[in-house]
């Protein structure tokens, strides 16, 4: 008997730590990449806790969508393949995108945009993503891509550091602007940005401007630091993960991006019951689309005539309209001088940049 009842504990036992590995499962998946941190944050690279996200992903742009994992783009390009097989024959071009939203809806977002480019170009596009800005930055400086769509302080970095250059930006409800919106959990108390301190606050990316740079900037302004105000706080490393965490009060409050932000409320019309907006940034330069400077000028200038012109033909359009765009448009380096001059009021702040 007693061995019997020996048994039927260890079932028990067993049951039960499967229920929780199945709590467990399911927290991870309706939050996705975030993990709260206890404790003071140190710099990022110890202090996130994150569900591994896969390094890179490639995909190709020639009929069908499809995607395959890989660890690098560090190889050569295939070589094209004849006329009668359907695909182009010029050399392949490669783009790079940020992940200001999670990798997989990032690619559905941007895959008739791309398609699009690749029609009009005649050649094949190969798009790799990373999970962080920096290797996106990295990848356009090695030249390992030919184009890419990047965060506004992530082209400050790369235009001061390399001499990245823009070839257009959108342009939203009739500007090339946008703004970092900080949020909270509507049934708060939080109406402002004090509200937060002794909150826990999540961050996008160490080189994000609307999910980064603005907040710690408004943070210095009032003589605090994110260590300093904040209880703790995480890094996301995409927008609708921050516009989750508050959401599912995993945090208190985050700094997002206002075009990602509108867009999640404009196909999820009852996030806009959940999370409020506490504070909104000035307008800033909108993140453009970028190139390495020593890109051959017949490509460059191929690829923004096909952008700045999308706008007059239909399936342009269709392309533009699915990630709320009106069109692209040329875009001066001094629109973004006011997120150069947070960053160097700010720079060498815990976490900003730190990986650099």
């Amino acid at each position: 008997m007693a061995a019997l009842d020996a048994l039927g504990d260890y079932v028990n036992v067993i049951g039960n730590l499967q229920k929780l590995a199945l709590i467990v499962l399911m927290a991870v998946f309706v939050f996705g990449s975030i993990a709260i941190l206890g404790g003071r944050a140190q710099e990022p690279s110890r202090k996130v806790s994150l569900a591994k996200i896969q390094e890179g992903s490639t995909a190709t742009f020639a009929g069908n969508w499809t995607c395959s994992g890989c660890k690098s783009i560090n190889k050569p390009v295939q070589q094209p393949r004849s006329a009668e097989s359907g695909h182009y024959q010029r050399a392949t071009l490669r783009a790079a995108i940020s992940a200001m939203i999670t990798p997989r809806v990032t690619i559905g977002l941007y895959e008739d945009l791309l398609s699009y480019v690749e029609d009009k170009l005649e050649r094949r596009v190969e798009v790799a993503q990373r999970r962080t800005y920096r290797e996106v930055n990295d990848l356009v400086r090695r030249r390992l891509v030919d184009f890419a769509f990047v965060c506004s302080m992530s082209y400050v970095l790369g235009h001061d550091e390399f001499g990245m250059e823009i070839l257009a930006v959108p342009e939203v409800d009739g500007k090339p602007q946008y703004y970092s919106y900080i949020i909270a959990r509507t049934e708060s108390k939080i109406g402002d940005l004090d509200g937060l301190r002794g909150k826990t606050f999540a961050f996008m990316d160490p080189d994000s401007n609307t999910g980064s740079l603005y907040p710690t900037y408004r943070l210095a302004q009032i003589g605090e630091s994110p260590d300093s105000f904040f209880s703790n706080y995480v890094y996301t490393y995409s927008h609708d993960n921050s516009v989750k965490a508050v959401a599912g009060q995993a945090v208190d409050g985050a700094a997002v991006d206002s075009l990602v932000f509108d867009h999640m409320v404009a196909t999820n019309p009852a996030l806009a019951s959940q999370v409020k907006i506490i504070e909104k940034s000035p307008p800033f330069g909108i993140p453009p689309v970028v190139v390495h400077p020593a890109l051959d000028s017949e490509t460059k200038e191929h690829l923004r005539d096909i952008l700045l012109n999308m706008h007059l033909d239909e399936k342009g359009r269709q392309a533009l309209q699915r990630l709320h765009i009106e069109k692209f448009v040329p875009q001066d380096d001094r629109a973004y001088d006011s997120i150069r001059e947070m960053y160097r009021s700010v720079q060498g702040q815990p976490g900003l940049g730190s990986q650099r």
